[in-house]
């Protein structure tokens, strides 16, 4: 792994954290659309650190979408409920950014952000794995703290 990519890496969990902040700060201002495409974009920016942390390429949205579920979801990487969070995340920033008349509740951005969080300590388990840190170095470590965390079912790849 390069030294920008690591650096990449580590600015993509940095925007996750962010955009995680910025959910809350517009859910309290009582902006849901707002929120929810936050609270997307801090799911985005997490699995795009993950892809890159295992040296995945992507190229779109949908393509991040579609490589967590085939890579973390199906094998069983993630729990099937991280994927149905993330696509659901996914259609409410569609309604929250393009939705016209169609608008994203209180209710809705609220439970939205709750399962961003929920995706990105999800993810976080796995790039432990990696063991990234602020500064963008990575070490292995063993596959059975791995699954002691309770993030895998199956060998990661």
């Amino acid at each position: 792994m390069t030294t920008v990519s690591r650096r990449e890496i580590v600015e993509l969990w940095q925007r996750a954290q962010e955009a995680l902040r910025a959910t809350e700060a517009l859910l309290a201002a009582g902006f849901p659309d707002f929120a929810a495409a936050r609270a997307y974009y801090a799911a985005f920016y997490a699995a795009s650190a993950l892809l890159l942390a295992e040296g995945k390429t992507f190229r779109s949205h949908r393509g991040v979408l579609a490589l967590i579920h085939r890579d973390y979801v199906k094998p069983g990487r993630l729990p099937v409920d991280m994927g149905r969070m993330f696509s659901t995340l996914s259609d409410l920033r569609s309604i929250g950014d393009y939705g016209g008349a169609a608008h994203v509740s209180h209710a809705e951005a609220t439970v939205a952000m709750s399962e961003a969080q929920q995706l990105l300590a999800a993810i976080h388990l796995i790039l432990k794995f990696f063991q990234v840190d602020i500064t963008g170095m990575f070490r292995m470590t063993s596959s059975a703290r791995y699954f002691k965390e309770g993030v895998g079912s199956s060998r990661p790849n």
